[in-house]
């Protein structure tokens, strides 16, 4: 070598250099090919492709892989996805880690227990499916955590996938212990049971979900004392959509619909809902007028104590094959809504239903305070033939009449028309509000009590010209109550004539009109048993009346209700809003 030139010299050195990295650089690819099956990227992205994980499950030529987040090396290798998430599963120290799904599907033939704090990540709703084997009944995702001192298990990004085999093992099960678990992203179908069963914890929050097609329920809180929201998630074509047994609930946006019974059942102690739509309930099967968008009721031990439903943009069917039986009703269920604060504002009825848009049943007492604003009805004509026959029947509290017409329902619209008829002498009636049987016995013995003072108030405004229309106030009995039989409440304040009638089951003709109505005017109704029969119009008090009002035993037919009606044929479109319903305490 000395008698080479230090040029040539230094380019020998050079050379040997570069092809000793080049061998290292093959040796290096042969142990990664021997770690990763090829095609595999080697860097360890859940989900988003930015965050770390603790273990990396991907399935390559029909093998499960699960590679070790910090060693990057192969922990666990399975021709049974089942086997492999289990082992990763236990891996996991008992303060918690994280589990990512790469894209692809994971068939898994038995349940999956998790029990500790886990965040669970596919690489997209579609893109990762946890699927179930065929024919297996025992299968499904449970967190069953050993301690509640463990919350915010997190579950996203992926699809699970039942067999439709028919098993009381839910999809997803939150059954111990849980407390703060975040469920996002997530398409749950073809369940054999429920979709999503809670059976314990609170504070739970579902995003984003995507739960249709299940022979089960969409999803059920199978016991009281639970909190949870469910944010702009669709519930569609499962058994029942969604089943509350209590606690404390919230629903914003998203859609419960086409059910094959009840869209929404609630039994929840306090029930918000923002913005959801809600159609055709039995409509998956479909069975017609047996079924509720949503209904309320108790447990059969204690009542709802808050119930408030706002902003629905649509709630009715879409086909009078599968239209819902009621869009709201409320079925006190041998308890008592005496207490029950409910709030309804902003709900569009569109659609057609069995019965009518709303209905009450086994109501042996009013709530505390009834409030309903701006109920709207976009489709808002009504101009079918009526008679004058009527009533206000005990178990749904909606009226009805003979002939040819709908089925009015017990609080419908805040617009509405009442239409033209044949015969001058047919009644229109359109009843819009009406208070349920009062307290003091069962709803089976046909008796209840008017035995405790209320105030009843409401705005009314006519839009379109008509015949001989009557804004009023009824108090109706259907047996003799002696100087109440054939009074008459009713005054005339500025051209309008506004009514409270004490009547006695006989429809009788009311000749005075409120004349043309084109401004919004306010009307409290003050009723004291006994003493007090009062109007205050935009706040004004107007008439008094205060001998021999009941407050005794009367037939289950009575009923005090507000409503329009005209006197002969013609149209007039009126409107009514902002009613309240409040008892005023014991007397």
């Amino acid at each position: 070598m000395s008698s080479v030139s230090p040029k040539i010299r230094r380019f020998y050195v050079l050379g040997v250099a570069f092809i000793s990295v080049m061998l290292i650089g093959v040796i290096v690819g042969v142990a990664i090919s021997a770690q990763t099956p090829s095609g595999f990227p080697t860097v360890i992205e859940p989900g988003s492709m930015t965050t770390q994980t603790d273990f990396l499950i991907f399935n390559s030529e029909s093998i499960y892989y699960a590679k070790n987040g910090t060693t990057g090396a192969i922990q666990y290798s399975s021709i049974n996805a089942s086997s492999v998430l289990e082992n990763v599963i236990e891996a996991i120290p008992d303060t918690g880690g994280s589990i990512a799904l790469a894209s692809g599907t994971f068939m898994i033939d038995s349940l999956l227990v998790v029990d500790r704090l886990l965040y669970l990540h596919g690489a997209g709703i579609y893109a990762t499916k946890i699927v179930f084997a065929p024919g297996q009944t025992d299968v499904g995702i449970s967190l069953d955590l050993v301690s509640n001192q463990q919350p915010f298990s997190s579950i996203s990004d992926l699809t699970i996938q039942g067999n439709d085999v028919s098993t009381s093992v839910p999809a997803l099960n939150l059954k111990a212990n849980c407390q703060d678990t975040r469920v996002s992203n997530v398409y749950i179908l073809h369940s054999g049971g429920p979709a999503i069963e809670i059976n314990a914890g609170w504070d739970h929050y579902f995003v984003n979900m995507i739960v249709e097609s299940n022979t089960g329920k969409g999803l059920i809180d199978v016991s009281p004392g639970h909190s949870a929201k469910l944010i702009n998630s669709h519930f569609v074509e499962n058994d029942v959509g969604v089943e509350l047994q209590g606690g404390a609930w919230e629903i914003y946006g998203g859609k419960i619909a086409k059910n094959a019974k009840h869209n929404l059942l609630s039994k929840a102690g306090s029930l918000v809902i923002v913005g959801t739509r809600f159609a055709d309930a039995g409509g998956k099967t479909p069975t017609l007028n047996a079924y509720d968008d949503i209904q309320i009721t108790s447990n059969g031990v204690l009542p709802p104590t808050s119930i408030s439903i706002s902003n629905i943009p649509y709630m009715g069917g879409y086909d009078v094959a599968t239209s819902s039986r009621y869009g709201v009703y409320f079925d006190a269920n041998g308890t008592t809504f005496d207490g029950t604060d409910v709030y309804l504002a902003g709900i569009t009825f569109r659609g057609t239903f069995g019965t009518a848009r709303m209905g009450f049943a086994n109501i042996d007492s009013c709530s505390e305070l009834l409030r309903i604003n701006e109920l709207s009805d976009e489709w808002g004509i009504f101009s079918s033939s009526r008679t004058t026959s009527y009533q206000m029947t005990s178990d749904r509290m909606t009226s009805t009449v003979t002939g040819s017409g709908v089925v009015d329902s017990f609080l419908t619209t805040s617009r509405m028309y009442t239409g033209a008829s044949a015969s001058s002498s047919a009644r229109y009636y359109r009843y819009l509000f009406g208070v349920c049987q009062a307290e003091g016995l069962n709803q089976n013995v046909n008796y209840f009590y008017y035995t405790r003072p209320f105030m009843l108030t409401f705005d009314i405004g006519r839009e379109l010209a008509g015949a001989s229309p009557l804004a009023y106030v009824q108090i109706k009995t259907a047996n003799s109550l002696g100087d109440l039989t054939n009074k008459g409440f009713g005054l005339n304040v500025s051209g309008y004539d506004i009514r409270a009638e004490i009547h006695d089951g006989i429809t009788r003709t009311l000749s005075n009109s409120i004349g043309t109505l084109n401004s919004n005017m306010r009307i409290d109704v003050l009723y004291i048993p006994g003493q007090m029969f009062m109007y205050f119009i935009d706040g004004d008090p107007a008439y008094l009346q205060t001998t021999n009002l009941p407050t005794g035993e009367m037939a289950a037919t009575n009923y005090l209700v507000m409503g329009v009606k005209t006197t002969d044929a013609g149209n007039a479109l009126f409107w009514v809003s902002d009613i309240s319903f409040k008892y005023l305490g014991d007397y």
